[in-house]
């Protein structure tokens, strides 16, 4: 082979090692965007967990003061469980709002 030629063929070579190992990685591990998504669906997920568990609580307490109109006690745990529930929305509602800039 001529000199020239060995020379190209190791520049081509080496150029088609790198793109190759460029796109490897690319695509083997998440980008930062996709790792983010799923940090705020996770985010989004356990919120609305402990939204339902608010609500659920929150009909019981519902139901223990139909019984029990003067429990004062029941009356303001409630009071707290419907502003941690408000609490709870506005969390969900700034979480999809954040989701959505991401790309």
């Amino acid at each position: 082979m001529k000199p020239g030629l060995e020379i190209t063929v190791a520049i081509v070579t080496l150029v088609v090692i790198i793109i190759g190992g460029y796109m490897f990685i690319e695509n083997r591990y998440a980008l930062r965007n996709q790792l983010q998504k799923i940090e705020i669906r996770l985010d989004m997920k356990i919120i609305r967990d402990d939204r339902s568990q608010t609500q659920d609580r929150i009909w019981d307490l519902e139901d223990r003061i139909k019984e029990n109109p003067e429990d004062i006690t029941a009356i303001e745990e409630l009071r707290k469980l419907k502003e941690d529930k408000k609490d709870y929305v506005d969390k969900l509602n700034t979480l999809r709002q954040s989701i959505m800039t991401i790309d």
